[in-house]
């Protein structure tokens, strides 16, 4: 059963939350060792998945693609710890699963657990009200130059806040879809 999308921001929120500092970029490995000690973290060949997590006996292991950069290894990291949440912490403790993110996904029941995952990774790399804090461009561009300075600015943001472009670009429109009356000054 899907899990409902504000019960998945609540748990990243939670999660990001137990942080001294919110300031991006948000590193995910970092929250992990401080969460959870033992997980182990390490790159492999996955072949054409990004990221698995495994857990035998009480013990867990994630695995990110060793062809991943550093904003990939983040958001895949972030990715697969929505499966610990969802699925090892909840008493399935032997899982192996492995995952790809933010890649189109079909609109089945069985894809389900990976969007959630991308929503999960997403909400927890890139809060919106740390995003906030960084926006100073106006949501509805009128101009050309405004449309090239967001989309300039959108890939400086991606980068600070160590994720893909694409991964921003979802979150800068969700952010001006939930708040309509945010209107920054446009700077040049």
């Amino acid at each position: 059963m899907p899990v409902p999308l504000h019960e998945i921001e609540k748990e990243a929120q939670r999660v990001v939350r137990s942080m001294h500092a919110l300031e991006p970029p948000i590193k995910i490995d970092a929250i992990i060792a401080k969460s959870w000690p033992k997980i182990f973290i390490g790159p492999a060949d996955l072949g054409d998945f990004h990221g698995a997590l495994v857990t035998d006996n009480g013990r867990a292991a994630m695995y990110v693609t060793d062809k991943a950069n550093e904003d990939q290894k983040n958001i895949i990291l972030a990715h697969l710890t929505w499966h610990w949440l969802k699925h090892a912490l909840k008493g399935n403790i032997d899982v192996t699963r492995q995952c790809m993110v933010h890649a189109p996904r079909p609109e089945d029941p069985a894809a389900a657990a990976e969007r959630e995952a991308d929503v999960f990774a997403s909400e927890l790399l890139v809060p919106l009200e740390v995003l906030e804090r960084f926006l100073d461009f106006a949501a509805d561009p009128t101009t050309e130059e405004q449309r090239a300075f967001i989309s300039k600015r959108t890939g400086e943001l991606a980068k600070q806040f160590a994720v893909p472009y694409e991964v921003m670009k979802q979150r800068l429109t969700l952010f001006s879809a939930r708040r309509r009356s945010f209107k920054p000054t446009f700077k040049r």
